[in-house]
């Protein structure tokens, strides 16, 4: 019995004394995290940055846009069965064995454009850039608003063209019933 309250005194003392920080982890005492200065609504240049991505990649990824771009005007004249051709066309060249990622800037033209027939929304540069990193399996974080279901459906139809199927998920409830019409 005596020796269990000599244990409960020292550790009563124990706890109001001050805890040490040896010499050795002083450098962790004095760790203060920096914030990350990053722009509310990025803007598709030659100079962006995006953390934790080569910038050769994003050059790249810039490149595939620009692609993307400059066939819009030719998916513009086209009707709605000339767009299915080239659909069907994408999808037997993927499923002759091009790479997927071959075919992206095509794929990407088409999507914006049935998007813009379809829904009346026009996929930005923003959204073709955040699909573009989707589809090179990258994370692409956007705010509320920017069109993160819009974004995914890139990626959605260009992974779908290899016959295996894909699926785009939501937990919104609203987002979910609005856009199961598509």
């Amino acid at each position: 019995m005596n020796s269990l309250a000599s244990t409960t005194e020292q550790n009563e003392t124990a706890a109001e004394e001050p805890l040490e920080v040896s010499s050795e982890n002083s450098h962790a005492a004095d760790f203060q995290p920096q914030p990350l200065n990053l722009p509310s609504r990025p803007r598709v240049s030659a100079g962006w940055r995006v953390p934790g991505v080569s910038q050769w990649m994003v050059s790249s990824w810039i490149k595939q846009l620009q692609a993307v771009n400059a066939l819009e005007a030719q998916r513009r004249k086209m009707t709605h069965s000339e767009m299915r051709k080239e659909a069907r066309s994408l999808q037997y060249r993927v499923r002759a064995g091009e790479a997927v990622l071959s075919i992206l800037p095509e794929t990407y033209s088409l999507v914006r454009e049935a998007g813009r027939r379809a829904m009346n929304m026009r996929h930005y540069d923003v959204q073709i850039i955040g699909g573009i990193a989707l589809a090179h399996g990258c994370i692409a974080e956007m705010q509320t608003g920017e069109g993160k279901t819009l974004t995914a459906t890139l990626p959605l139809v260009l992974h779908s063209l290899a016959g295996k199927g894909a699926h785009l998920a939501t937990v919104n409830d609203y987002l979910a019933e609005r856009d199961a019409q598509w």
